[in-house]
């Protein structure tokens, strides 16, 4: 199956696969996450709403960080010293703020209620960039 997967991202032009990919993974990682919740889910009613929702909002989320990733992010690498770090900043922030709009849209309540936690969102947000961009150096 995931050969199947692969060959059809494949397809894509190349600025595009990063987006499909950080869908599929983030949406595959949503409906693992169900599975867990699978008797809530039948009991409630409109559940199955919610998981095609949340399984949205993770697709949306993983595509905006891939589509940063190509457009934005990968120029930033000719950065000298600190560009992988810039760019892990960038496709995480896009995916973070991807998911922020999406949750407010799809599911009517905002991640980010006051300045407060929007202090701790935007810390978060630099943290796990940070930690992405180290990865991406280690890789190049």
């Amino acid at each position: 199956m995931f050969e199947k997967v692969a060959a059809v991202v494949g397809y894509l032009p190349a600025k595009l696969r990063p987006a499909a990919v950080g869908a599929l993974f983030l949406a595959g990682i949503i409906l693992l996450r169900t599975v867990f919740a699978l008797p809530q889910i039948i009991e409630q009613p409109g559940g199955w709403l919610e998981v095609v929702k949340a399984v949205g909002a993770g697709a949306a989320g993983g595509a905006a960080g891939g589509l940063a990733f190509s457009f934005l992010a990968q120029p930033l690498w000719r950065v000298p010293v600190v560009g992988h770090y810039l760019a892990g900043v960038v496709t995480v922030t896009a995916y973070m703020l991807g998911i922020a709009l999406v949750a407010k849209v799809g599911f009517g309540e905002s991640l980010i209620a006051d300045r407060t936690e929007a202090i701790i969102y935007a810390v978060v947000t630099v943290a796990f960039g940070l930690v992405m961009g180290h990865a991406m150096r280690e890789r190049r």
